[in-house]
């Protein structure tokens, strides 16, 4: 078994867009949200070859459980500490809007 050690995993969000307005508002056409990290990168690859290893790694919050949710459905092995983790703002605000589920008019 081989394990790797995510110091700092993330939830990827994977966005299409036509056309990113810088400091405006963006329409995606179509996203994914995977789990992220060195590590976890790692071992969801090794998994894909068919290699048993457990991924390791601190995390905190929703997020943290979304990227351990986001590990079992690819079917790995992990073991995360939770922690706190300080939020850091820039002073940039560049919006991606993501879209909804599609509402279908019932034809009776």
């Amino acid at each position: 078994m081989i394990y790797t050690v995510t110091f700092n995993p993330a939830i990827d969000y994977i966005a299409q867009v036509n056309n990113l307005y810088i400091n405006g508002i963006n329409r995606t056409i179509s996203e994914k949200i995977l789990p992220g990290g060195k590590g976890i990168n790692v071992s969801i690859v090794l998994k894909n070859l068919g290699i048993d290893s457990m991924a390791l790694g601190f995390t905190a919050g929703f997020t943290g459980k979304e990227i351990e949710r986001q590990i079992q459905k690819v079917r790995n092995k992990n073991r995360f500490c939770i922690c706190t983790r300080q939020i850091f703002k820039n002073k940039y605000k560049t919006s991606i809007k993501y879209n909804g589920r599609s509402i279908r008019r019932n034809s009776n």
